[in-house]
């Protein structure tokens, strides 16, 4: 009987087709470079998207006040004519 077939949990781990030697300290600074890579470009694009978004939501305030009062304006033309 193997070593590996008493981990606990083995029954939930998919197989791997290659010796867990492969996987050496390279391997894992490699991955957390990409994943570093990969997060910079994305926030970095968006980022602005975000913040061009959020100055919308703080300025939609002031638009739905002017459109509100622009309605009622041209509510209050239509009634008198």
């Amino acid at each position: 009987m193997s070593s590996t077939s008493s981990t606990p949990g083995r029954v939930l781990l998919a197989p791997s087709p290659v010796p867990s030697e492969v996987y050496d300290a390279m391997y894992y600074i490699k991955g957390a470079a990409a994943g570093g890579i990969c997060c910079s470009i994305t926030h970095g694009a968006l980022t602005p998207v975000d913040v061009v978004k959020t100055r919308v939501q703080l300025d939609s305030a002031k638009v739905r006040q002017s459109q509100t009062t622009t309605t009622t304006k041209s509510n209050n033309n239509k009634v008198k004519q």
